[in-house]
């Protein structure tokens, strides 16, 4: 910081210290910052008219990371100047960052309430242009996406810490908005809330799809919840759509009456503006998705056919949609065992799919793939390979050899070919699958996680642990890049990496493996949960077999935790 403002500072304090005034003395570094943005702003560089929006919009996101094309060309400029004057550093690779202390003096003292709306407004539309192009199949826009991510959720709370948006406080997950008690947007108009919505639900679709950090996705789609509230009142479509996406997160976490309460508010949203006979009312099959879940397969039957009498009547037999809700039948009597009438509406699916798109489609060839599945869990091995060769057949023709859509059909006939124990031919498929992704993707993407596990598997059963531990090591290192350290995926892993070092006998390592997927979770699961009791078992099994007294003393205490937890589970 130039010593002319060191110099303010020592001075402000002086003088505080002679009026025994000490309880303002903490407001001396905002008149720091303060005065280096007012010399820039006086000074003649170009672009100085820029430096005070420019810091402003870095105040409002993450402390780090901070990617520079969110600010407008000449903003962007003015940032060279910040540089100068140490408001924020930039690295090698043209990140920002600003001092968290910086920032919230920037928010609290520097942005005047009337421009805090349009700046809120301003990041939301940016950042959700630039969520709109992430792409979940491609890991180089994924690790850029999770910045804008996070950058969005840094963005809503300060709509909130502004009063842009109203308090977040439990409870609105659950229904009771707190949009009742708020006072108002500070000058926010209909506008303002569309862009912060829009930011919103992009960055908890982003948290939701890629498949951590939950609460986050709920954290941005109750923001959305509460942007669409806020400008379009509490029975508008946006609305509705707001509580579809946090019943996904709902659903996703297992928490199945929380995601049906949010299904149905979405249902009332619909029926409400569009009546009871509409496409749109028939589109919300999540509830009896969720029933499936739940294993309640009788009110899941009951809420898709109801869903497929509405779609017939306003959309006719022939159309996808009505093809879509046969097949969400025949998965519900997929679930019941009921393997007769799962083949009849997925082969009525199927008709319809062939009726609208033709022989040579892609959803044809999914239709096929789905009937072979359910064949292959019959344990019909040649049904389920014919379903699987025409659906190959259509994707090639389609895409040619080298396309994902190709591969993943190439992994299902691995799959059949290893459920028939033909472990050798199970191995090619998977290899061609393995050759035709990293084509596409990195090898370091998490597209190819799958393969490398099931050529893993392929090679465990070849008895040949070697090489079935380096596919297990290239799995854990992508999930670390992806999840980061603590993570379910990264100590699913560990698990297994140390069940393949305890079956050659490598006791003290797989000891290892076994304590660190533990310890991770701990951390990140519930201590009642079944991964947290299958770990403590298999680390009994490993202190079982030594002949040490206190090692079978350790093995005791293991299988008794174990036991509780599943006693709490299960009753």
């Amino acid at each position: 910081m130039p010593a002319m403002y060191l110099n303010v500072l020592k001075g402000a304090g002086s003088k505080r210290a002679k009026c025994r005034d000490t309880t303002h003395y903490p407001n001396s570094f905002p008149d720091v910052v303060n005065l280096s943005l007012d010399t820039i702003l006086q000074s003649d560089q170009v672009h100085a008219g820029d430096a005070g929006q420019a810091m402003r919009k870095l105040a409002m996101v993450d402390t780090e990371a901070i990617l520079l094309d969110l600010l407008r060309a000449n903003e962007r400029k003015a940032v060279i100047l910040l540089r100068e004057y140490l408001l924020v550093t930039v690295d090698d690779t043209g990140c920002a960052e600003m001092h968290a202390v910086t920032q919230q003096v920037l928010r609290r003292e520097l942005t005047p309430k009337a421009q805090r709306p349009m700046l809120v407004a301003a990041m939301a539309a940016v950042l959700a242009a630039k969520l709109g192009k992430f792409h979940p199949d491609k890991s180089a826009t994924f690790f850029i996406g999770r910045r804008y991510a996070q950058h969005a959720g840094a963005v809503a709370a300060r709509a909130r810490e502004w009063g842009v948006l109203p308090a977040a406080r439990p409870g609105v997950a659950e229904g009771s908005c707190c949009v009742d008690t708020w006072e108002g947007g500070g000058g926010a108009d209909g506008a303002v809330f569309t862009n912060i919505g829009d930011m919103c639900e992009q960055a908890g679709v982003f948290f939701h799809e890629v498949g951590v950090q939950s609460q986050e996705a709920l954290r941005m789609h109750e923001a959305a919840l509460d942007s669409a509230i806020a400008g379009h009142g509490d029975n508008h479509t946006l609305v509705g759509v707001s509580y579809t996406n946090i019943g996904y997160v709902f659903s996703a976490e297992g928490k199945y009456d929380e995601a049906l309460f949010q299904y149905q508010k979405s249902l009332e949203i619909k029926i409400h503006v569009f009546g009871c006979e509409s496409s749109e009312v028939a589109m919300i099959y999540n509830i009896g998705a969720v029933y499936k879940e739940q294993g309640k397969y009788d009110n899941a039957l009951v809420e898709h056919q109801k869903s497929l009498k509405i779609k017939i009547r306003v959309l006719g037999y022939d159309h996808q949609e009505v093809a879509s809700s046969y097949c969400n039948i025949g998965m519900v009597y997929n679930s019941q065992g009921d393997h007769e009438n799962t083949l009849l509406q997925l082969q009525k699916g199927l008709e319809v799919k062939l009726w609208i798109f033709g022989c040579e489609h892609p959803k044809v060839a999914s239709a096929y793939n789905e009937i072979g599945s359910v064949h292959s869990f019959q344990g019909d091995y040649e049904n389920a390979l014919g379903q699987y060769k025409k659906s190959l057949e259509i994707s090639i023709k389609l895409y040619g050899q080298g396309h994902p859509q190709v591969a993943a059909v190439y992994n299902h006939v691995g799959n059949v070919y290893a459920q028939q124990g033909k472990h050798e031919e199970a191995l090619e498929e998977y290899q061609k699958s393995l050759e035709m992704r990293l084509r596409v993707f990195s090898c370091d993407s998490h597209n190819v996680v799958a393969l490398y596990t099931n050529i893993g598997n392929m090679h465990v059963e070849q008895r040949d642990f070697k090489n079935a531990l380096i596919q297990h090591q290239k799995c854990l290192k992508i999930f670390i890049q992806v999840y980061g350290c603590d993570h379910p995926k990264v100590a699913e892993v560990c698990h297994n990496m140390g069940t393949l070092y305890l079956r050659q006998g490598k006791n003290q390592e797989a000891l290892e493996q076994y304590q660190i997927s533990l310890d991770i979770r701990i951390r990140v699961l519930s201590y009642n949960s079944l991964p947290v009791a299958e770990s403590y078992h298999d680390i009994g099994t490993i202190y079982g077999a030594h002949d040490k007294y206190e090692r079978k003393e350790q093995a005791l205490e293991h299988y008794q935790k174990s036991l509780e937890i599943k006693i709490r589970v299960y009753g």
